[in-house]
C-alpha cells in the first residue's frame, strides 16, 4: 500500500523533534520518505533527517509503502505537526 500525506507545519522542527522521528521510523518496515520544499530525506537516517532543518517551505508531506503504511504516516504526522492525522 502507498500512503502520501501532506500538512501545513505549524512550527519549526527542533533537534528533539528530529530525534522522536528517526526513532519512531525505525519501528516501521514501511519506505517512508519525508519531504519539505525541495528537500525529500529517508526518516530512518538522522543525518538525513537534519536536513530538514535547513530546508524552506512550511508543508511537510510524509510517504509510506509497505505493510505498515497507514501506522508509520499516522504516527510520523502525529511526532512532525503534533496532531493526529
Amino acid at each position: 500500500m502507498l500512503l502520501k500525506y501532506s500538512h501545513p507545519l505549524p512550527h519549526a522542527f527542533e533537534t528533539q523533534n528530529l530525534i522522536d522521528i528517526t526513532l519512531a521510523a525505525h519501528r516501521f518496515k514501511s519506505k517512508i520518505s519525508i519531504r519539505k520544499g525541495r528537500i525529500e530525506v529517508d526518516p530512518k537516517s538522522f543525518i538525513e533527517t537534519v536536513g530538514l532543518l535547513r530546508a524552506k517551505g512550511n508543508r511537510l508531506e510524509i510517504t509510506a509503502e509497505g505493510e505498515d503504511a497507514d501506522k508509520a504516516v499516522e504516527t510520523l504526522v502525529e511526532l512532525a505537526v503534533g496532531s493526529p492525522v
